[in-house]
């Protein structure tokens, strides 16, 4: 009995190995396989693969820019769920019966030569994005997407990076993508599409691909604030200082008081003010509001937020 017991642990210590050792190469496959397609470094987190229930999850998907640009992360998808048709992988065919990509937040960045780094994708490089080429192999039922938001660095400005935060909060679901270069093509043109940012190559490209014809199911916005607001563990002097120095460089400052914790500056044609305070000790608080002709622009408010994040944390 006792053999029979450890013969037991031993199967399914052997299974359990096989299945991790299973799941690292296909991860591995995967990533080579979308740098391949897109010309762009990607670092998976985590991958599982079951075949019981047929889904797939990844964890943690990154895609890095692409050369030419500087180095950072382009795609943060922190999760992506697969709803697979195992039963078509033995016809040599990819078809994933749903897929659900959450996409925390998409970097557009325009160097000094005004390039943007999703141009310089393969597919919106390369001869077969122009052709209509599909991966016959491949299709996607439905794909859900959820879109956070686009920070957008323009270094092609004097003084730059000028910076554009845009909170989308979108999801929208799709059908009947048939390669993987209109699944690229999607995500990017439709995030770029719903934040208003024009002046890619990649929109008519994308066309080309066959993206405009894939027909939406459904779309819901959740409203974002029209301002931004944070929270740090530094004096409120500390994050004046440095709030003021980002508006300096953004703009032009047309009133500053410390002792209030109060500035006011004009960037990009908008009216832009920060009100700093101090919650507790070496604890602040910041509100961003910016507003152009009367009208919210919460991405340049945001913007400014995000600059303050990467030099206060």
């Amino acid at each position: 009995m006792k053999k029979i017991i450890i013969l037991i642990i031993i199967i399914f210590a052997a299974l359990f190995i096989l299945a991790a050792v299973r799941d690292v190469v296909i991860k591995d496959f995967l990533a080579a396989g979308i740098k391949k397609v897109t010309g762009a470094d990607v670092r998976i987190g985590k991958f599982s693969l079951s075949f019981l229930t047929q889904t797939v999850k990844i964890n943690n998907f990154k895609m890095y820019n692409p050369q030419g640009f500087p180095k950072g992360i382009l795609a943060d998808l922190p999760y992506m769920k697969v709803s697979l048709d195992v039963a078509a992988l033995f016809k040599n065919e990819l078809h994933l019966k749903e897929l659900t990509i959450d996409l925390k937040e998409l970097q557009l960045i325009r160097n000094k030569e005004k390039e943007l780094n999703v141009d310089a994708l393969k597919p919106a490089k390369e001869k077969e994005a122009t052709t209509g080429k599909k991966a016959e192999s491949m299709r996607i039922d439905v794909l859900n997407l959820n879109i956070g938001r686009i920070v957008e660095k323009d270094y092609s400005v004097e003084g730059g990076p000028s910076v554009q935060v845009y909170d989308l909060n979108i999801r929208k679901s799709y059908r009947n993508i048939t390669s993987m270069e209109q699944l690229i093509m999607l995500i990017l043109s439709e995030s770029m599409k719903s934040a208003g940012i024009r002046g890619a190559k990649l929109y008519g490209l994308s066309l080309l691909t066959g993206v405009g014809v894939i027909p939406i199911v459904a779309a819901t916005t959740f409203l974002g604030k029209d301002s931004a607001e944070g929270e740090f563990n530094y004096s409120s002097n500390r994050v004046y200082d440095e709030v003021l120095k980002i508006l300096t460089k953004s703009g032009t400052i047309k009133k500053a008081n410390k002792a209030s914790g109060f500035i006011s500056a004009n960037i990009e044609g908008a009216d832009v003010s920060a009100d700093i305070s101090e919650i507790q000790n070496n604890k602040s608080r910041i509100r961003i509001s910016a507003r152009k002709f009367f009208f919210p622009k919460p991405e340049i408010a945001n913007g400014i937020l995000y600059q303050i994040e990467e030099k206060l944390r």
